[in-house]
Formats: structure tokens, sequence, C-alpha cells
């Protein structure tokens, strides 16, 4: 007979949390890092299709036929709104580190 893994209430530790404080910044600061270059890559294929475009204009690729009906434009562009969910997710987690912390009474 096999038995159940016994169930344990997860403690925080303060080195825990400060090792997940460390690691989503780590982890955020590699995102914004890879972000950055996403959208420059997005920016490089925009103006391959339209060189006079500003980064700004590409925020809105639908204003640019030409830009918006790219395959290439709409992948990095897919991509680059991956990577921007990701960092959202991430920094959602990164309050929810700081709530639990709170909710232990600041340890």
């Amino acid at each position: 007979m096999i038995m159940p893994f016994p169930r344990t209430e997860t403690c925080l530790t303060e080195r825990t949390m400060d090792d997940l404080e460390q690691l989503f910044a780590d982890m955020e600061a590699l995102l914004e890092r890879i972000i950055r270059q996403q959208r420059d890559k997005v920016m490089a294929v925009a103006l391959d299709i339209l060189p006079h475009l500003q980064p700004e204009d590409i925020q809105d690729p639908q204003d640019y036929a030409e830009v918006a009906a790219d395959t290439m434009f709409n992948y990095e562009d897919g991509l680059l709104a991956g990577l921007l969910s990701a960092r959202a997710v991430l920094r959602s987690n990164i309050i929810e580190v700081y709530r639990a912390r709170a909710a232990h009474g600041g340890q």
C-alpha cells in the first residue's frame, strides 16, 4: 500500500523571502534586456518595410497597411507581446511575495 505524502504548511522564512525577491529582481532585469532587444528587432523589421516610421508609429501598426500585413513583423511583434505579458505576470508575483512578507509580520 502506498502511503500519501504528508501535507505540511508552507513556511517562508526570511532567507527564503530574500532569495525569492532576489530571484524576481534578476528575472525582471533579464526580461527587461530581452524586451529591449525584441523592441529593437520589431523596429528594425518595421523600418525594412517603411523606412520613415518612428518607434511610436509601430505601437499602432494597423495604421500602416504594409506593416500590418507583413508576417515577419506580426511574428516579431507577437513575441514582444508575449514577453510583455510574461513581465506582467512576474510583477504580479513580486507583489504577492511582498504581500506574503507583510502577512508574516514583515519578516
